[in-house]
């Protein structure tokens, strides 16, 4: 499993088989989940938004690996629609590049100061940095 910060806001993690997959879910609720891999199952790709922890997910199976893109920092289902049809519209592979400016775009927020007032804390805004972790 590949699992990478690229910055405050975009994660990317990579997963190789159902247990990855699972462990890499493992903070959704389990109805979530089930959720995530019927759609996976059925269109190759899921979007989801967790508002307890202001995520934003966009999943999708390549072959025996999925593809799980995260914005940390989404603030409400308006921003999470957002960042949805931006994926969904794009030409191309989504990459790091395009993930960073999806989220500006959707939120209007940029990533060096992606909090609105009053959003919880995430580990980068206290001196957290990105993370290159590779393993089963």
């Amino acid at each position: 499993m590949l699992d990478a910060a690229i910055n405050k806001v975009v994660r990317l993690t990579i997963t190789g088989s159902s247990w990855q997959l699972e462990r890499a879910l493992a903070s959704l609720t389990y109805r979530v989940r089930l959720d995530i891999r019927r759609d996976l199952e059925e269109s190759r790709e899921a979007h989801r938004f967790e508002r307890a922890r202001n995520c934003a997910y966009y999943l999708r199976r390549q072959g025996s690996r999925v593809v799980i893109w995260r914005w940390s920092y989404v603030a409400s289902i308006s921003e999470a629609n957002r960042i949805r049809a931006l994926v969904q519209s794009l030409q191309g592979r989504l990459d790091a590049y395009r993930a960073t400016h999806i989220f500006e775009e959707a939120t209007h927020r940029n990533i060096s100061r992606p909090r609105l007032a009053g959003m919880a804390l995430h580990a980068f805004d206290i001196g957290g940095y990105p993370t290159l972790r590779a393993g089963t």
